[in-house]
């Protein structure tokens, strides 16, 4: 393929990672700030300030200035969940702007087999992608699994979650452009924080309030979820890092991911953060000197954990893991709501994801066959819901496929930590657009593997 070609395919990529994630978020956001949906906006504002509604555009927050506004709160939350849910629903050109990304996704891997079809590019080179290759095994014995047993639609669904691995073996075209790309991600990074003080000053509270303020808690720009934006923005630091020529000169791009992990309140966020900057640290230590500074990064990386509920204003910030409900259960209870071969192998692809969750609410696909109605939707960890579709044996493919990656390429190797340490908490196949930096790094190992 001829480099101008290559580099405009690049480009439009890029722009198309960055339209299609504000496209994902944008009808959130613009419900979240008042610019769709006033009426509801408005009606939040009247239970959320017991009557006072917001009629100054200097002084954005109505409760400016209310001494009892955090007492109110605990008494009202369960109205303001009413006027909160529309949120979170998406209808008409709001869905269409969703389906975004997975024609993104879609046109990236029909490009790329239609080059191989070509021969424009190399067939992929299977032993290079060995690791990827069982785990993508797996995934077709759990959707035939899904098929058979429970529901086609829900099969279908647990292969859009899994998209990541379509492009690890198909799109090795990118490989060598990747520091173009990683540009575009800097982009996505910065159009965030843009976006940051409109939310700020005319948000919906819908996370309460930092404890003593009447500042919300946590914001999210066009991710939906606070702590989704939160891990991608590390995410996206440890791909730049990896593939951008010019990461040393961009101490920015640091100052604008602390700002986005900061806003979001993010615990994993902050983790990996902190982890992130003392690897980096390590890097230009003496040889000899390592193994005692990596003690004292560890050191600080626990007083990071411990000091969590004080650094993001969540008390209760361990109980989303250990708590009722929470992640540790919703690992457990996968772990016991089947057979010793249901352990081993799985439920079928999709019975755990986010996708098929939201198509069960919305009323798409049924509970049926072998999935349990407790695990359906079961705590947000990457552990658990590969544990639910594919068994031990897919958490191991996957995690394994992560371990060769970072020690056959040497400048991944912090990124695929990053990854693995925020997938405890959070299920990044389904993270857009972070399973798609994944699969690109998988790209990368691969040709680095083959070279």
């Amino acid at each position: 393929m001829k480099d101008g070609w290559h580099r405009r395919l690049i480009t439009c990529l890029g722009f198309g990672l960055i339209l299609a994630c504000l496209c994902n978020g944008a009808g959130f956001y613009l419900k979240k700030i008042g610019a769709l949906n006033h009426e509801e906006y408005q009606a939040y504002w009247v239970i959320h300030c017991t009557g006072a509604v917001p009629t100054s555009a200097i002084a954005p927050d109505p409760c400016a200035g209310k001494d009892d506004a955090s007492q109110q709160r605990s008494k009202q939350i369960s109205l303001e969940a009413e006027y909160v849910a529309h949120l979170h629903k998406a209808n008409g050109a709001e869905l269409a702007l969703k389906l975004a990304k997975d024609v993104l996704s879609l046109a990236l891997l029909s490009l790329s087999v239609a080059l191989i079809a070509t021969r424009r590019v190399a067939f992929p080179d299977l032993r290079a992608n060995a690791p990827a290759v069982v785990l993508l095994t797996l995934v077709f014995a759990g959707s035939i699994h899904s098929w058979l047993t429970q529901d086609g639609l829900l099969a279908l669904l647990g292969f859009r979650s899994l998209a990541f691995l379509a492009i690890a073996l198909t799109a090795g075209w990118l490989a060598r452009d990747l520091h173009e790309f990683a540009k575009y991600v800097c982009g996505l990074l910065a159009l965030q924080v843009l976006l940051l003080p409109i939310e700020f000053a005319w948000g919906m509270h819908i996370h309460g309030h930092f404890p003593g303020t009447i500042w919300p808690i946590r914001l999210s720009g066009t991710f939906v979820f606070p702590n989704t934006l939160g891990v991608f923005a590390v995410i996206a630091l440890a791909f730049v890092h990896a593939f951008a020529s010019t990461v040393r000169r961009m101490p920015w791009l640091h100052c604008i991911v602390a700002i986005l992990v900061l806003v979001s309140g993010s615990a994993t966020g902050w983790i990996t953060l902190i982890l992130f900057w003392g690897l980096l640290a390590l890097l230009k230590i003496k040889r000899q000197s390592r193994l005692r500074w990596s003690v004292v990064l560890m050191a600080v990386v626990l007083l990071t954990v411990l000091c969590l509920p004080a650094l993001v204003g969540r008390q209760d910030l361990f109980n989303s893991v250990f708590g009722g409900g929470g992640r540790l259960d919703g690992l457990i209870a996968v772990a016991r709501s089947g057979t010793i071969i249901q352990l081993l192998w799985g439920s079928g692809l999709g019975s755990v994801t986010n996708t098929a969750t939201s198509a069960f609410i919305n009323g798409l696909t049924p509970l049926a066959g072998t999935v349990v109605p407790e695990i359906f939707g079961a705590g947000d960890s990457t552990v658990t819901s590969l544990l639910a579709q594919l068994g031990l044996t897919g958490v191991v493919a996957f995690y394994g496929m992560l371990a060769v990656a970072a020690w056959q390429h040497r400048r991944t190797r912090i990124f695929f930590l990053v990854v693995t340490i925020s997938s405890l908490t959070i299920n990044i196949p389904e993270l857009y657009p972070a399973n798609i930096l994944l699969g690109m790094a998988l790209v990368a190992q691969t040709a680095n593997a083959a070279a």
